[in-house]
């Protein structure tokens, strides 16, 4: 089954509404962010091709993503296929927010909104990687057990 290409997403302008229940607990992390949709603009993440997703792993996993030239062309990867949407006509159209490190859309102001640009590119991260590395961390793990296993039924005295 093909992957969706898209996730739509409301963020920008917005203040977490995260708050503890009667007892003082927060709700768990993966209900977090919650946006009030009435602050926010609407905004469609799209998905890295297999070229660039690849490349983009190699780097996070060589810990390269911090050096600014690297972190600088991830970025573009995962901007330059983000959109907003526009009513025109009465209609939602996508609208490209970004291009090679320039942001189109300039009544969005995101050039100096540090808290949606962040929050989108944790989001475009989150969409295109997670799956990837939740199936590695289980594939790592299930071949630890076989190990363990295999060890445990050694032939061999360890001793």
């Amino acid at each position: 089954m093909p992957k969706e290409r898209f996730k739509d997403l409301i963020a920008g302008k917005t203040r977490l509404s995260v708050s503890p229940d009667k007892d003082g607990n927060l709700p768990p992390e993966d209900v977090w962010p919650i946006f009030n949709p009435s602050c926010g603009r609407d905004f469609q993440i799209g998905r890295v091709t297999a070229n660039n997703g690849n490349w983009i792993v190699l780097q996070l996993l060589g810990g390269r993503a911090t050096d600014e030239t690297i972190f600088t062309k991830i970025q573009n990867y995962l901007f330059n296929i983000m959109s907003v949407y526009k009513d025109v006509d009465g209609k939602r159209i996508p609208m490209r927010i970004y291009d090679e490190g320039s942001w189109l859309v300039k009544e969005l102001d995101l050039e100096y909104d540090l808290d949606t640009v962040n929050m989108l590119y944790t989001e475009a991260l989150a969409f295109n990687f997670n799956d990837f590395f939740v199936r590695s961390r289980k594939e790592e793990k299930d071949l630890e057990a076989a190990m363990a296993q295999v060890s445990s039924r050694s032939r061999f005295p360890t001793t």
